[in-house]
C-alpha cells in the first residue's frame, strides 16, 4: 500500500532521512528575491510565511535580508534540528488558541515556527503576511487536500502580497508516478487558484539530477523527466490598487494553438476569452486588434503552431 504523505514524512523524519533538505540556500530563492515585496521600511518589516518549513536554511536567509520569518512544521524532530545546526537559541511557549501547538521564537522575534499541523494554523493567531515563500510545500500535500491549503495560504496574504512557488513538473516514462513530491504543473496551478489570484510562470529549469534521486528513491525502473517550476501567484485586485479609476491597461498577449505535439512555455497561451473571465470581477476589456504572426511560429518551433497576436484594452469597471 502507498503510504500516505503525512506517514512519508514522518518516516523520513524519524530516520534522519530529509534527503530534500539542502546545506545551502535555495539558488532560486536568491535569484528571484526580488519577486517578493522589499523591505523599504527597516521598523516595519515585511512578513514571509514558509509553509511546512522543515529545516530549510532559506528561513535564515531571509531574516538576514531583514524579514520577519514565520515557518509551520508539524514534525518538533525537524524544527529542533534546525535550531541544532544553526546554533540558534531560542524560546518556546504554548499556543492556547492551537490545540498541542507550540510556537518557537529566534533571532530577536524575527524568526518564528509554529510546531503544528499546517490546517490547524489560524489567521487571528500568526496574522497576515506581506509574502509567501512556498518551497515545495503545495506538491507535497495530499492531492484531496490541495483545496484545503491553497485557500489556507491565499486568506494568510494580504491583497497586495506576493506568493512565490517552487514546484515540480514530473513526467513518468512508462510508468507510473507516485508522489510525495507530487507533479503539480503550471496548468494545474492555474486551474486551483481562486478567479480572484493570478499566477505567472517566471522560469523554469529541467532538472536530471532531482529525477535520477527520485528513481532511485522510489526504486522505479522507468525514467521520469523533471522540471522545476518558479510561479509567482498575486491577487488581480493589485492591478486596481495602481491603476486610477480613469486608467488604462494596455495588455499585449498570444494566443497559441498546437497541432500535434505538446507546447511548453514560457510565452503561455492567453487568449482573449480567458483574460475577460479572469478579470470580469473587476474590470471591463476589449480585444482592439488580433493578427496571425505566421513567421514567429516558423521561427521558433519544430512542429505546427498558430500563433496569434491580441491587443486587449482593459478599464476598471465603474463602482
Amino acid at each position: 500500500m502507498q503510504a500516505s504523505p503525512l506517514d512519508f514524512f514522518a518516516k523520513a523524519w524519524a530516520d534522519d532521512r530529509d534527503t530534500w533538505t539542502s546545506s545551502t540556500v535555495n539558488p532560486l530563492l536568491i535569484k528571484h528575491a526580488d519577486l517578493l515585496p522589499p523591505n523599504e521600511d527597516k521598523d516595519n518589516p515585511k512578513r514571509i510565511f514558509v509553509p511546512l518549513c522543515g529545516r530549510t536554511l532559506d528561513m535564515i536567509w531571509l531574516v538576514d535580508k531583514g524579514y520577519v520569518v514565520v515557518g509551520v512544521e508539524l514534525f518538533r524532530k525537524a524544527i529542533l534540528k534546525f535550531f541544532e545546526k544553526q546554533k540558534l537559541e531560542f524560546e518556546v511557549t504554548e499556543v492556547p488558541e492551537i490545540p498541542s501547538a507550540k510556537l518557537y521564537t529566534a533571532r530577536d522575534g524575527r524568526l518564528l515556527i509554529y510546531e503544528c499541523n499546517f490546517f490547524d494554523l489560524r489567521r487571528d493567531v500568526v496574522g497576515l503576511f506581506d509574502g509567501v515563500y512556498d518551497r515545495g510545500s503545495w506538491g507535497s500535500i495530499d492531492p484531496p487536500d490541495r483545496p484545503k491549503y491553497v485557500e489556507t495560504v491565499k486568506n494568510s496574504l494580504r491583497s497586495t502580497g506576493t506568493w512565490l512557488l517552487l514546484t515540480f513538473d514530473i513526467v513518468a516514462e512508462g510508468g507510473e508516478y507516485k508522489g510525495p513530491p507530487f507533479s503539480l504543473p503550471f496548468s494545474t496551478v492555474a486551474k486551483s487558484i481562486p478567479s480572484d489570484l493570478s499566477c505567472t510562470e517566471v522560469s523554469s529549469y529541467l532538472r536530471p539530477e532531482t529525477a535520477s534521486s527520485l528513481k532511485l528513491m522510489k526504486k522505479y525502473t522507468f525514467d521520469l523527466t523533471v522540471v522545476l517550476l518558479v510561479i509567482v501567484i498575486r491577487y488581480i485586485d493589485v492591478m486596481r490598487s495602481v491603476l486610477k479609476p480613469t486608467g488604462t491597461w494596455l495588455l499585449l498577449t498570444v494566443d497559441l494553438g498546437v497541432e500535434g505535439d505538446q507546447y511548453r512555455g514560457p510565452p503561455f497561451s492567453l487568449p482573449f476569452q480567458a483574460v475577460a473571465k479572469l478579470i470580469s470581477s473587476f474590470f471591463s476589456c476589449v480585444e482592439v486588434h488580433s493578427c496571425v504572426d505566421a513567421d514567429e511560429a516558423e521561427k521558433n518551433y519544430t512542429f505546427d503552431l498558430t500563433v496569434r497576436r491580441s491587443v486587449i484594452v482593459i478599464r476598471p469597471l465603474s463602482k
